[in-house]
């Protein structure tokens, strides 16, 4: 096993990283731009340190990082994966030989691992595909089990055109054609990425606006009102002067009008939806605006050589026409300590008991019908 260290500076960490991103593999989310958007704000906000490992090769190169964090809950030291439910996938970022190392003895380089970060009782690694573009995913082995939800992605050829027609019908292509000109009697129909900080602000001030009204309808809390969210956000859309932002804003505009909101993560040929909105007056949303903004967003990615796209994790409508195929999670639970197995046996039976009611169509009615409930009781 190659030597291994734990760096609680991003400063410090970077050069690595930066050298590493540019001759390893790994999501869009395990870019530097990515995680260092996160952990300078929600991060920073939970309490969470960094505990950024780096694993080097026999030659004592950087080959592996893992991107972890520590925090303590309840007297227990935890290691887990950085990004939470923002990011779809959590992943090292690892040449081959980094992914070699790891494969060898897992248990081992987890283990290595939380010696390097002072210590840890339990180590969580959530949203962990079983495998990667054809790699099996030695860490989704470990303490695992299934994922509430899966992902669902898809191979993007050269041709936008001949893609579009294989996954759509010719009916479904005919009536977005048509909610597309019903549209633009209410102003020009422009779909465009955002570059500019004023237009990156501006688009998220809607997209905030428009989630807000959307979970306000369905009497859902709103994840996007969190302070240190929306700060990421606008953190991540930002471009880095000559390096793309971690993430993608594009929208849909109608005249002046912002009527769809689409961010994605990208980086490795890929981008991955991280979250989407769309104007709900209804003269717009009979319009699809999110249908229309979907399709032609994947043309721009095809015109950019992108290899991949996915549409994030959980299923939805929208995603079927163009992400067939699955890409399925594990959330794995390594213990290190007696506190620690507590925990994860713990944790296991409560992430089996969401999968089983996120499989089971009456237990998903029934718990949301008493999270309504418990909300319109607050």
């Amino acid at each position: 096993m190659g030597h291994i260290e734990a760096f609680h500076s991003l400063e410090k960490i970077e050069p690595h990283w930066r050298e590493l991103e540019a001759r390893a593999s790994s999501s869009p989310f395990q870019r530097f731009a990515w995680m260092a958007g996160y952990i300078r704000t929600i991060s920073a906000a939970s309490g969470a340190e960094p505990a950024l490992v780096m694993i080097r090769d026999g030659a004592g190169h950087a080959a592996a990082i893992l991107p972890l964090e520590k925090i303590r809950r309840s007297g227990i030291a935890m290691l887990r994966s950085i990004g939470g439910k923002h990011a779809s996938f959590h992943l090292p970022l690892a040449t081959p030989e980094g992914q070699a190392i790891i494969a060898a003895d897992p248990l081992r380089v987890l283990q290595g691992a939380a010696e390097a970060a002072g210590g840890a009782d339990l180590i969580m690694l959530m949203n962990q595909p079983s495998q990667w573009e054809g790699v099996p995913n030695p860490l989704a082995l470990l303490g695992a089990v299934e994922a509430a939800s899966h992902a669902y992605e898809t191979v993007l050829p050269p041709d936008a055109e001949a893609f579009i027609a294989e996954r759509t019908s010719t009916d479904t292509r005919k009536k977005l054609r048509k909610k597309r000109q019903a549209l633009a009697k209410l102003g020009p129909v422009v779909a465009a990425r955002q570059s500019d900080p004023a237009s990156v602000g501006r688009t998220l001030d809607v997209f905030f606006a428009q989630k807000q009204r959307r979970f306000a309808a369905q009497g859902i809390a709103n994840p996007f009102a969190d302070a240190g969210t929306q700060a990421f956000l606008r953190t991540a859309c930002s471009s880095g002067g000559a390096e793309p932002p971690a993430i993608e804003l594009h929208a849909l505009s109608c005249g002046e009008r912002s009527v769809a909101v689409f961010g994605l993560a990208t980086g490795f040929s890929r981008a991955s939806g991280m979250f989407t909105s769309f104007d709900d007056d209804p003269a717009i949303a009979r319009c699809s605006p999110g249908d229309i903004l979907l399709h032609d967003m994947v043309g721009d990615l095809i015109a950019r050589s992108f290899r991949r796209f996915d549409l994030g994790i959980g299923e939805a409508r929208y995603k079927n026409s163009f992400c067939t195929t699955e890409v399925r999670l594990t959330d794995a639970f390594v213990p290190l300590s007696l506190y620690g197995r507590l925990a994860a046996a713990a944790m296991q039976t409560a992430s089996r008991l969401k999968a089983a009611v996120k499989h089971d169509p009456r237990l998903l009615n029934a718990a949301n019908r008493l999270r309504s409930a418990a909300r319109w009781r607050s």
